[in-house]
């Protein structure tokens, strides 16, 4: 009968009770299947109050279930209970904090994280090794005009897929769609390594782009399924270092494998250790299948709605648009060249066309949901990303590696420090505060300016960049609803990522036109064009010893224009950094976990259905034998009067 079954139920749903280990990875056992219909059945026939909304297949693992509500006890935890299976910011406020449905061992949490950190630096890497390996290309393919399309292939295309493998990641499994991405990075890496023209090399390299768009986000996604809110900064910061770690080495990698072996190892080398990325996340991390459960029973039609065939068709040619106007005014063509403002101008109408389908799309369907964006600190954490994106990518132009270097020590220090006060807000401030004293101490800089002082300036910028560089996606964890932690995620990715290559561009069209008029203002007998490919360190092998100074000096201009770029951006982080709301991570989390285990305890004290059943048949038999026991005393006592009655007369 269904009382068995939803008793059996509730001791399974009993014994999945939270354990959380010194990592920090909570360790559950599988949850049961719940029969929809028998349990629908039985809890209106037994008086218990159910809502009207869809069942779920299955009850994850602490998981408060939304779709059946029981009584707690204590007057607060009952308030409690129901509003984490409200909707709204009650689920928001209470579902990120949603334990995950893992059972990992050390040792296998261990080896994941080292395969998300691999994969993270493999398609980091691969966007910085091909600069040192560009000069044997062109050499090779006798292809100088295709230079720019090798890097800004992989670029558009790891902007523009954000956002579709934000929507993928809330489909599908994320275990797949993570090795799918990684699958793709590996297909582009080896077309790269093996293409016999320039026109296969963007090729790969485009395809590469494609699957790299779904690394970093899914990576940061796959934690936030295994690690409990309070301990994400920590390992957050520890991916989002993966980034500063490729910048410093990936050259210096770039340089060796082109020197020593052939510049086709710059990319072969992915392939062997994106495998063991793949073959780790495939053994030892569990698939989770909350996010599919629901969209299973979709027809193919509402799957493709759900992917907003449209909105992404006209999202992915805005951004190619885009970055090519910017990569192609003032370098390849002129400004006033019509291929520039006509670029600028789909790219303008493509975006008005997609802001307008997203408005009009459902809520779910959306590519770019306009209710998450309309969250306070979602927005303010997106505006600070496109802010604080910006300079870390202008530094690719210049190789700064002291302010990587400082990138990497507060990004750790910060999610330290995050998952330690519990709060994030403080180090957004912090971040603008450095950033702003350090961009504005680089500007002082002059020919004559020691290597200590350049070293210090960069360190004390590269801490406030690093400060909060992985918090955006730490408040996309904390604020929004568990359903909407991958989405999230993307967008602040897609805006980091669209940051980076929009002031890549700005930064790159600046550094060479102010270098290149100076230099014909200065010295009209030399080519600017030698001096741009040389680099300054190499300056004195082709510049004649008197016109060093001058050259110098024009370098100096040049740098100094960009990092008024940087002091500007500084300066707008203000607006994200005072809209974030002041969340205590560890408090969110503490909450969650008492009010799962509250209800795992109300679950296992209260009565089931079946129980208060019999409880209420037992009580009612034990009333009628009392009365009629009652009634077969009176009905005695009543005989024997009569019975003395009759004697006495």
């Amino acid at each position: 009968m269904s009382c068995s079954n939803d008793t059996a139920q509730d001791e399974d749903r009993s014994r999945s009770a939270p354990a959380t280990s010194s990592l920090g990875i909570v360790q559950y056992e599988p949850a049961t299947t719940r029969d929809e219909n028998t349990s629908m059945t039985d809890l209106s026939n037994s008086g218990f109050t159910h809502n009207n909304e869809k069942q779920t297949a299955a009850v994850l693992p602490g998981e408060i279930d939304s779709s059946n509500t029981t009584s707690v006890s204590t007057t607060d935890l009952s308030s409690l209970v129901t509003a984490a299976k409200g909707k709204g910011s009650a689920l928001a406020a209470v579902s990120p904090n949603r334990v995950p449905p893992q059972s990992l061992s050390r040792f296998q949490f261990i080896l994941i994280v080292l395969a998300l950190c691999l994969a993270i630096f493999l398609v980091t890497l691969d966007n910085l090794i091909i600069s040192t390996a560009i000069p044997t290309i062109t050499n090779t393919f006798h292809s100088l005009d295709d230079v720019a399309w090798y890097g800004s292939s992989y670029l558009f295309t790891t902007c523009s897929f954000q956002l579709v493998f934000g929507k993928a990641y809330t489909f599908a499994s994320p275990k797949y769609v993570f090795i799918f991405a990684i699958f793709l990075f590996e297909v582009g890496s080896a077309v790269c390594g093996a293409a016999p023209s320039s026109v296969a090399l963007i090729l790969g390299r485009t395809i590469a782009g494609i699957g790299s768009a779904g690394v970093f986000s899914g990576a940061l996604i796959i934690v936030a399924g295994l690690v409990p809110l309070d301990k994400r900064p920590i390992y957050n910061a520890v991916l989002n270092s993966m980034y500063g770690i490729a910048s410093v080495i990936g050259p210096l990698i770039g340089g060796v494998l082109t020197d020593n072996l052939s510049w086709r190892w710059c990319f072969y080398i992915n392939l062997p250790l994106g495998g063991v990325s793949v073959v780790v996340i495939f053994f030892a991390l569990r698939s989770k299948s909350s996010n599919t459960s629901s969209k299973s029973t979709l027809s193919w039609k509402q799957k493709l709605a759900y992917f907003d065939i449209l909105g992404t068709s006209t999202l992915i040619p805005a951004v190619i648009c885009l970055i090519l106007a910017l990569q192609w005014g003032g370098t390849t063509y002129s400004w006033s060249n019509f291929r520039i403002p006509l670029l600028f101008t789909f790219s303008f109408l493509l975006t008005a066309l997609f802001a307008y389908i997203q408005l009009r799309q459902p809520g779910q369907n959306a590519t770019l949901p306009p209710r998450i964006l309309k969250q306070r600190t979602m927005a303010a954490a997106s505006s600070f990303t496109v802010a604080n994106a910006g300079p870390f990518f202008i530094f690719y132009i210049v190789n700064l590696d002291h302010l990587c270097l400082g990138v990497i020590v507060t990004s750790l220090a910060s999610g330290a420090g995050t998952a330690w006060l519990g709060y994030y807000a403080p180090f957004f401030y912090a971040s603008t505060l450095l950033q702003t004293i350090g961009a504005g101490l680089m500007t002082s800089w002059d020919v004559n300016t020691g290597t200590a002082v350049q070293v210090g300036y960069q360190i004390i910028y590269g801490f406030g960049v690093g400060f909060a560089m992985n918090l955006p996606f730490m408040c996309a964890s904390t604020v929004l609803a568990e359903e909407d932690i991958a989405i999230g995620t993307a967008i602040i990715t897609f805006f980091q990522t669209l940051s980076g290559a929009i002031f890549v561009a700005v930064g790159q069209n600046v550094y060479l036109n102010k270098l290149a008029s100076a230099l014909m203002r200065d010295l009209p007998n030399l080519d600017p064009n030698l001096v741009l490919h040389v680099g300054a360190t190499d300056l004195k092998n082709v510049v004649p010893r008197e016109d060093l100074t001058v050259v110098k000096q024009a370098y100096n201009d040049a740098l100094t224009h960009m990092w008024y770029i940087c002091v500007a951006l500084a300066c707008a982080t203000v607006l994200g950094t005072v809209g974030i709301e002041w969340t205590n991570v560890k408090k969110k989390s503490d909450k969650a976990d008492n009010i799962l285990k509250a209800a795992n305890d109300s679950e296992t004290e209260t009565k089931t259905p079946c129980e208060d059943i019999q409880a209420e048949e037992h009580d009612d038999n034990e009333e009628q034998g009392e009365e009629e026991q009652h009634r077969s005393t009176e009905e005695h006592e009543v005989s024997d009067e009569h019975r003395t009655g009759e004697i006495l007369v």
